[in-house]
């Protein structure tokens, strides 16, 4: 259960004050005692977001991955994460089985539930017209939850962390000019060290990927659409996370 947050207790730049094994709120701990459970289709996502969760020691942020069913050959898209959501709303509870280990994580009221996706596969209509992510949003979900898209993969966002991309591009073009402008011999796809080589130029990222927001929304473009190709949302998304490092 979350801690009892209903005393005032005034803010201020002293390190946190623990009293009985307990750290009280201030201005360098989490408020509110919350998680963040931050649902992403892939390795790739998986291994950077749980590189910055080691980096800036939050403890609170809970990576579910939704790696491929490979039984059923079907891969990981925004459709079945918000199911998965749905269903861990439902249980209070989210179950999942990362590298062949299974952990749970109790899901309180006051904890944030995020959603990170990409555009690839998630904005082809169908014979009725509808998307995955447009069946995605119509799944009613009892409370609040945040989607950040990364347009057209997490690949975009890697990219961010070295120039603004200028043009459209997809999975190919994305890998050559990160090649390019990093000078890797190649990139790998999962890699699980992907963090630890860009983090350094983390704020060179945020600043390229707000420039391709302002522009996409300068002309009018919905950035949760395929037409929104190249821009990302992660940057918004990991001050979002930093914004509650405790």
């Amino acid at each position: 259960m979350p801690r009892d947050e209903s005393i005032v207790i005034e803010l201020g730049p002293e390190r946190p004050e623990i009293i009985d094994e307990e750290i009280l709120p201030s201005v360098s701990t989490i408020f509110d005692a919350k998680n963040i459970f931050l649902f992403c289709e892939g390795k790739t996502e998986f291994n950077y977001f749980t590189g910055l969760k080691d980096d800036v020691k939050n403890s609170r942020i809970k990576i579910i991955p939704r790696f491929p069913d490979q039984e059923r050959r079907e891969g990981p898209d925004v459709l079945k994460l918000t199911e998965q959501v749905a269903e861990s709303i439902d249980n209070n509870k989210v179950t999942v089985e990362i590298y062949g280990s299974k952990k749970s994580f109790d899901i309180e009221d006051l904890d944030e539930i995020k959603i990170l996706f990409d555009c690839d596969k998630n904005f082809k209509m169908d014979a009725h017209g509808d998307t995955k992510y447009s069946k995605a949003r119509d799944i009613r979900l009892p409370r609040n939850v945040e989607y950040f898209i990364s347009n057209y993969s997490i690949e975009v966002w890697i990219l961010c962390h070295f120039m603004k991309p200028l043009r459209r591009m997809k999975g190919a073009g994305l890998k050559r000019n990160i090649r390019l402008q990093t000078g890797w011999p190649r990139y790998k796809k999962n890699d699980p060290e992907i963090y630890i080589k860009v983090k350094d130029r983390i704020d060179d990222a945020k600043r390229n990927s707000l420039l391709l927001i302002d522009e996409k929304r300068q002309q009018g473009i919905v950035l949760h659409s395929e037409g929104s190709n190249p821009v990302t949302e992660i940057g918004l998304l990991i001050d979002s996370i930093e914004a509650m490092v405790i």
